[in-house]
């Protein structure tokens, strides 16, 4: 298989002047309604999965995080690597400077110092040399899952904007749906669980699948607090899939599912909404 030359990058770029407020001509811009909701800028916001682990058939997942600060001032923030199975978050402090963005291709292994490892990352951005809050920041984020694909000098990868810390589940026990996955011959799907709570708790997953004659079974998910856990599909041909996901118990969490290819390590991530609007 061929090998992909993999370059480490920490990348510090400034933000085009446009950006700053300012149309070419020097005037204001104008004021535009917010279209798309929770994935805005704001002070606090998470990937449900990040990481840097070896795959099937010759794969490794890594996850390149890109960085926005828009303040006209440099910007603190905690970032946390909530590790798959395991209670003790990782933390780090981050300042990225006034207008600009940072680019790392491999942000699990080479920031939060855990190659090998699954998990879910948050991102709070805090007063200077405190872990209050800042209310005021202006960040902004997006990760790629990528792989080398085997036998080529390719890449396959799955895109992910940030989840705003208000796009979060409700401090309660409502379920929620991950849409648009497949389990066949070509593809396998993982369900991921990232509970934000101080306690262990429980999830009940409920798969619907196009392949009548095979329903997919149900089966639960205990996930330590302040973790996550992914876990496969169960073996099966079930076709296209729906997951309904239900905490046993109240408190912050979220979900997504992943679907990659068996043979190219390409895939897709969706993650759990509810089913009215909010």
């Amino acid at each position: 298989m061929k090998k992909l030359a993999v370059i480490v990058l920490a990348v510090s770029i400034g933000i085009p002047a446009a950006f700053a407020g300012q149309s070419a001509a020097g005037s204001p811009l104008p004021a535009a309604p917010n279209v798309i909701t929770q994935h805005g800028v704001g002070e606090a916001f998470l990937f449900p999965v990040a990481g840097s682990v070896e795959g099937v058939n010759g794969t490794h997942f890594r996850s390149e995080v890109s960085l926005v600060n828009f303040k006209h001032e440099p910007q603190e923030l905690l970032v946390e690597f909530l590790p798959q199975n395991a209670t003790q978050p990782t933390t780090i402090r981050l300042t990225i400077d006034a207008r600009r963005f940072e680019f790392w291709n491999d942000f699990v292994a080479t920031m939060m110092s855990r190659p090998g490892t699954l998990g879910a990352l948050t991102f709070r951005a805090v007063m200077p040399g405190t872990t209050v809050t800042d209310t005021t920041a202006q960040l902004n984020a997006f990760s790629r899952i990528w792989t080398p694909q085997p036998g080529t000098n390719g890449t396959s990868s799955m895109s992910m904007s940030a989840i705003d810390a208000t796009g979060l589940s409700a401090i309660g026990n409502e379920a929620a749906y991950v849409i648009g996955h497949r389990q066949d011959a070509q593809y396998r799907v993982n369900v991921g669980i990232v509970n934000l709570a101080s306690v262990d708790r429980v999830f009940l997953v409920e798969p619907t699948n196009s392949f009548p004659t095979n329903p997919a079974p149900s089966f639960s998910v205990t996930v330590p607090a302040r973790s996550m856990q992914q876990v496969a599909m169960p073996e099966g041909f079930f076709a296209a899939l729906v997951f309904r996901i239900t905490p046993a118990t109240a408190g912050a969490w979220t979900a997504y599912a992943a679907t990659v290819d068996n043979f190219s390590g390409d895939g897709w991530i969706s993650k759990a909404q509810y089913s009215t609007r909010r």
